[in-house]
């Protein structure tokens, strides 16, 4: 939608609304889903349904990666004061990803799920995403033991020191 506004905005708040859009999956996919907030995490600045469309394509993409219902999915958010950056991180307990493929996610239309219909579009679109919130996304995984994707963005500003 042209029309959104950037808008501050509570990273946590728009983390429950797309983890009530991908509620299904999860439930379909895992009997292990955790999630852990820090305290304080300040806001970030975001186009609010942009931001939900790239955490549902990451979930998304964990819950296809596992192939049994116990392998656990972790989402954490955490604040990085030496960057004033929000990070979003989803672990799997998946199949992960083979080191030569990991350069071409970002790829439009490469998919290594072809064969379930997935037209390979969900990281591409991700990545724009998080460089339109001049954020970043990152992937780590190993073959056979599971992968991470960390989205970081921008704090609108740093959480005050307690007294």
């Amino acid at each position: 939608d042209s029309t959104e506004k950037m808008t501050d905005c509570n990273i946590v708040s728009i983390i429950k609304s797309s983890l009530m859009l991908c509620d299904d999956i999860i439930r379909k996919s895992t009997s292990d889903f955790i999630v852990q907030y820090d305290h304080d995490i300040p806001h970030v600045m975001a186009y609010l349904r942009l931001v939900q469309q790239a955490i549902v394509n990451v979930i998304k993409n964990a819950c296809e990666a596992l192939t049994e219902r116990s392998q656990k999915i972790t989402l954490s958010v955490q604040y990085k004061k030496e960057t004033n950056s929000v990070l979003l991180s989803i672990t799997d307990e998946g199949q992960g990803i083979a080191s030569d493929t990991l350069p071409q996610l970002y790829i439009p239309f490469f998919t290594t799920k072809r064969n379930r219909g997935n037209p390979g579009l969900g990281l591409s679109v991700t990545q724009s995403i998080m460089n339109k919130h001049k954020g970043s996304i990152s992937i780590e995984s190993k073959h056979g033991f599971g992968t991470t994707v960390v989205l970081r963005f921008p704090a609108v500003q740093k959480v005050l020191q307690k007294k």
